[in-house]
């Protein structure tokens, strides 16, 4: 039996580290947090001088903490090596306290290599407790604001509804971004272009006027400038120069511009993209060997070991040549936590073509992004020459520009086989000679406002304001999207909702600190003060809490309500009082009521015909709402049979209907009506994942569950591309 114990957050490095080290170490895996604040109330005790965090075990994780318990009691030597951030400080901590007697070794591994793993372990130290009350500070401050301002909305809105620390801010610069836009007045004006013989599929620009930028906004002028310019006066060469121009190399990835990146290639939210990085962190299937692709993937530093480039620079000389090398030096970020090297691959024989079969679609597409940045960061800057060309009219009065730019040297946009269609000019005349004019045109156009952001731009703007770290902008776009205060528009721009509108709105109202970007900047700060040992957390939370204590309570009096403008109207009046009939959303589903409650109390059914007939007297059925969810109710009222609701897909097994149910623990299934003990001819058909109406070519079964984009017999198992 191993004497040794590693724990990690994650089941899948298990297999990894597990080979690395063989059978001396037993690995386990803690599953994320195994120790939180309470779930359903505030949890934590702040006075004027103090505050104490009531943790508590998660309920879900009961037996994981038994068998951990059981583990860390038989072990003679404990590595916690859970992710190397202060989320991971956190967990090692709250682990360690499963049995205070046994003595613990902190172990980082940024990279799931042989190389990190061995490192971690044979250089272990202890847990970073200014990590560990930085991230506790971090989750009490989101609690407040979480449980003192949400409780604000449901009175002023409606329930359901949630504040967030960074959240709210995020919001509030989508919301102002959208107001800036819909506020814009566009206004028109005038491009002038000329064409000249001498200078073949070269389109020249008005530029300047009388030695004046040019400004065209009146189509009297316009029409007046056209006139000259084609009086047939001659035109000549100006002024020629050229320049290069350098095209420097990008940055390694940090989480942010990956993120970014991903977003603009394929359209990944960043929550899609951190899930992908988490796997090839943690570990490919390689072979026959499980290997993690790239070093951690939370970073906002752009800093790489000297080991990896020294690899990096043999690979640039190996597949490019040595002409390719870079000199560049990345310096430190004053910014950054720099807690991690940059994002890149862990090791450059993985190239993504020799392992492409190895992983998904997706999984290929980011690692690609990944690799091929890092090697272009470490290859020479590209070059480009750029062609300025100037003609002007004898008179003086107008300028006309045009710009060719080349390639001279291609540089590291070698490995994304980057090319510009224009070649350098082979210009036939001087400066000073005359060229003629073929034709001028122009073009009408309009002022453009800002474009809306998307969440790639959303996450630059949060970075640039200092707002955020590397492991919360995920989670900070995925919160906005799952709350219903943005959606996605077309080409993935974020477009605040009507409740969007009115969250961001009160909450400044009311607010105005909490949602101030440079008070959020300053809470970040704060944090990496903890983290760094120089800010007591204690006194941070005390002194946001009585912020947002003051606030709140001006807020109950000053701020009005807003909940009837939010309020779903039916058009329709109240038959009591003759006021309006909104939808009202209760425990059992949405309702019609009356917008004078409580004074009136007038309410209705929502009344949705369901296709499927009572088996009893053959009367259609009806939708209605319960304790367990939507059931069906005969519309005979002398029937009145119930049954559990169906969209009215019958059992391929025996042909009795697919009932939609769900457990005590909220999660649905899906059962045949005849799937009941108290049936004579029982049977056994029952699904976890939602059933589609489909044939299955190969058994002709008629249920088929979603597999990815294809769809599955529920019966033989069979995938096929569509539903027929």
């Amino acid at each position: 039996m191993a004497k040794k114990l590693i724990i990690v957050e994650s089941p899948t490095k298990t297999k990894t580290i597990n080979r690395i080290l063989g059978n001396k170490f037993k690995v386990v895996a803690s599953m994320g947090h195994i120790i939180d604040l309470p779930k359903k109330n505030f949890g934590v005790k702040i006075t004027e001088n103090d505050v104490e965090p009531k943790y508590t075990k998660i309920p879900d994780k009961k037996e994981l903490i038994k068998k951990l318990k059981e583990d860390i009691s038989k072990a003679e030597e404990i590595y916690l090596a859970t992710d190397p951030d202060r989320e991971g400080e956190a967990i090692s901590y709250f682990i360690s306290t499963l049995d205070k007697s046994k003595t613990y070794k902190r172990v980082l591994i940024n990279e799931i290599t042989e190389f990190g793993i061995k490192t971690g372990v044979n250089n272990p130290g202890e847990i970073n407790m200014n990590l560990v009350r930085s991230q506790q500070a971090r989750r009490i401050l989101d609690r407040i604001v979480g449980y003192k301002l949400s409780p604000f909305l449901w009175k002023k809105l409606k329930k359901g509804l949630s504040a967030g620390r960074v959240q709210s801010v995020a919001l509030r610069l989508i919301v102002e971004r959208e107001k800036e836009i819909r506020k814009f007045k566009s206004e028109k004006y005038y491009d002038v272009f000329g064409i000249f013989k001498e200078f073949d599929k070269i389109i020249f620009s008005l530029a300047k006027i009388d030695g004046k930028k040019t400004s065209i906004k009146e189509e009297v002028e316009l029409k007046k400038i056209m006139a000259e310019l084609q009086s047939g006066d001659p035109y000549k060469l100006h002024e020629y120069n050229k320049k290069k121009k350098n095209i420097s190399a990008p940055l390694p990835y940090i989480t942010s511009s990956l993120q970014q990146e991903a977003s603009k290639l394929y359209g990944w939210s960043p929550k899609k993209t951190m899930k992908i990085a988490q796997f090839l962190y943690e570990g490919i299937k390689i072979g026959s060997d499980f290997v993690g692709l790239i070093t951690y993937m939370r970073t906002d530093s752009h800093r790489i070991s000297e080991t990896a480039l020294g690899v990096c620079k043999k690979y640039i000389e190996t597949a490019f040549g040595v002409d390719y090398l870079g000199s560049r030096k990345i310096k430190k970020d004053k910014k950054a936590q720099d807690a991690h090297e940059a994002i890149r691959p862990t090791y450059m024989k993985h190239v993504p073509e020799k392992i492409k079969s190895s992983l998904t679609p997706d999984q290929i597409k980011l690692y690609t992004m990944i690799f091929n940045r890092f090697v272009a960061s470490q290859m020479k800057n590209g070059i480009n020459l750029v062609e300025n060309l100037f003609i002007i009219d004898p008179k003086g009065k107008y300028l006309f520009k045009a710009i060719n730019e080349s390639m001279f040297y291609d540089g590291w946009r070698k490995i994304y086989n980057i090319k510009i269609k224009n070649k350098p000019l082979a210009l036939k005349i001087k400066v000073g000679n005359i060229v003629n004019a073929e034709k001028f045109y122009y073009e009408e156009k309009e002022t453009k406002p800002k474009p809306r952001l998307t969440p790639g731009t959303l996450i630059k703007n949060l970075e640039d304001r200092g707002i955020g770290r590397p492991s919360t902008y995920a989670n900070i776009v995925s919160t906005l999207f799952d709350r219903k205060y943005v959606e996605m528009g077309e080409r993935r721009v974020i477009i605040p909702t009507e409740l969007g509108f009115y969250v961001s709105d009160i909450l400044l109202a009311g607010f105005p600190d909490i949602m101030d970007y440079n008070f959020t900047k300053k809470i970040e700060e704060d944090l990496d003060l903890i983290e760094q040992g120089k800010a007591d957390f204690k006194k941070v939370i005390i002194q946001y809490f009585n912020i947002v204590i003051g606030l709140l309570e001006k807020a109950k009096v000053e701020i009005e309500s807003k909940k009837d403008e939010l309020l779903e109207r039916t058009g329709e009046k109240c038959p009591k009082c003759g006021g309006d009939l909104v939808k009202r959303h209760g425990k059992f589903g949405s309702f019609i009521a009356c917008i004078n409650y409580p004074n009136c109390d007038y309410t209705e059914n929502i009344v949705e015909k369901s296709s499927v007939k009572c088996s009893e007297c053959g009367s259609p059925m009806e939708v209605r709402f319960g304790k367990w969810g939507k059931y069906l109710k005969c519309t005979n009222e002398k029937c009145g049979r119930s049954m559990p609701y169906t969209e009215g897909l019958k059992c391929p097994k025996c042909g009795g209907y697919i009932l939609e149910k769900r457990s005590k623990k909220g999660k649905m299934y899906w059962i045949c009506e005849n799937n009941n003990p108290k049936v004579e001819k029982k049977c056994d058909f029952l699904l976890f994942s939602k059933p589609l109406k489909g044939k299955c070519s190969e058994c002709g079964g008629i249920i088929l569950m979603k597999y990815g984009k294809k769809f599955k017999c529920s019966l033989c198992g069979n995938i096929q591309d569509d539903l027929k």
